[in-house]
């Protein structure tokens, strides 16, 4: 039963994405913190990751590890990386912060904008990235929470 929702997931996935892959991208190593101010990397074993740029789909994101109970993204060869530097700093230090240090899994945090400004981003969307090595073999810019969820499902 697993696997047919696997494949049902997956197939639902490849048909609802618009896959943006233009041109062979390569990402950069690089070392992020997370919500609790250790490191947390970008690396060649890195095999996807999540990225979110706003809250909208930072909820996506949130709800969809939860609800799928993923609390080790690195064990399964993935990274979640969200952009809050649009948020205000006291909102981030008092209140953003502290909530996401309850969460079961780590974020690893651009709060300057500056690691992830190259990416690519669009409002309401959460961009989904399959990597190998660190060449960017597939990115799709999730517009739903079910998309979100669908894409950490196959993992």
């Amino acid at each position: 039963m697993k696997k047919i929702i696997m494949f049902v997931s997956g197939f639902m996935m490849a048909m609802s994405f618009s896959i943006v892959n233009a041109e062979t991208t390569t990402l950069s190593q690089q070392v992020f913190e997370d919500q609790h101010a250790e490191n947390i990397s970008l690396s060649v074993t890195t095999q996807w990751l999540i990225f979110s740029h706003d809250k909208q789909g930072g909820e996506w994101v949130r709800d969809a590890l939860i609800e799928l109970n993923i609390d080790n993204l690195e064990a399964r060869g993935g990274l979640y990386v969200a952009d809050v530097s649009g948020m205000p700093a006291i909102i981030t230090k008092w209140f953003a912060l502290p909530k996401m240090q309850k969460y079961p899994f780590r974020i690893a945090l651009d709060t300057s904008g500056e690691l992830t400004k190259d990416w690519p981003r669009k409002d309401s969307t959460v961009t989904l990235v399959r990597l190998n090595g660190l060449e960017v073999i597939e990115q799709v810019k999730a517009n739903s929470p079910e998309q979100v969820k669908a894409f950490l499902a196959a993992f």
